[in-house]
């Protein structure tokens, strides 16, 4: 994987995601600043001693919940370990009906949206009381891996029941029970009311690359021709562009990748 610079913080990572001592670690990072690159990057680089999960708590066009976390983790590590969390999903789901009325609708593609009557709180409450039994699957789970992290990648400090549920029952849990690491990435600071909850936190931060040699060497491994007189002046400008861009890694690579190619 082409990835530009964070040796410290990739190799902090990398070590605590292999370490022994199960830890909670917060990755902060601006938008297009490489968290999502370095998580996976983490993924691929520690695949032979240990296992990362990796979840995406802002997929496009759909909205996670801690129940939707849990299950995407059952899957990843094998829904045969986690027979007991699923029979105990099924007996606590509600059975909800919605009912729109007074309702116009002019046009095609027309989206209705019908509340059906659980508040945050009935899904927070929900979600703690599922965690003792996705936990107690978990630790079952992980004894096939030297090391687990579960990484949650989009962390949003406005996203009230995911911040929640992380608050007053994952890192808890994971706090008392030493059963896997958890990685959560995202653009505000770490929450001190969510590290609190936890014996072990670390907090990282990604803040740009700014050496310019980083990125003549990821041109290269692009094959693209920087632009320029000679080496000097394509340093030169090149440097510019990162200046320009404050070391943001997403503008950078795009500004490389949309270089002509590099004569053979």
């Amino acid at each position: 994987m082409t990835i530009a610079n964070y040796h410290v913080e990739r190799q902090e990572l990398a070590r605590l995601a292999t370490a022994g001592a199960p830890t909670a670690i917060y990755l902060k990072g601006d938008e297009d600043y490489g968290k999502s690159f370095v998580v996976a990057w983490l993924e691929q680089e520690v695949a032979a001693k240990a296992r990362v999960v990796v979840v995406d708590l802002a997929p496009p066009q759909r909205s996670m919940t801690p129940d939707l976390v849990m299950r995407v983790v059952a899957q990843e590590l094998g829904w045969e370990h986690f027979q007991s969390f699923r029979a105990e999903a099924e007996r606590l789901a509600p059975r909800r009906q919605a009912t729109v009325e007074n309702v116009t609708v002019n046009g095609s593609f027309n989206t209705i949206t019908a509340s059906a009557g659980s508040t945050i709180e009935d899904q927070l409450a929900l979600a703690i009381e599922l965690t003792g039994p996705f936990l107690e699957c978990l630790k079952v789970a992980t004894k096939a891996h030297a090391a687990v992290t579960l990484c949650l990648d989009g962390y949003d400090r406005d996203a009230r029941l995911i911040g929640g549920w992380l608050e007053l029952s994952l890192l808890p849990g994971l706090g008392r029970q030493p059963i896997a690491n958890i990685l959560i990435s995202g653009r505000c600071a770490a929450p001190p009311e969510l590290f609190g909850r936890h014996p072990a936190p670390h907090a990282l931060e990604l803040a740009g690359v700014h050496d310019v040699q980083e990125w003549i060497r990821v041109a290269g491994v692009l094959k693209r021709r920087l632009p320029g007189a000679d080496p000097a002046q394509a340093e030169q400008r090149l440097a510019g562009i990162i200046d320009f861009a404050r070391g943001e890694p997403g503008s950078i690579m795009t500004y490389l990748q949309n270089l002509p190619k590099a004569p053979s």
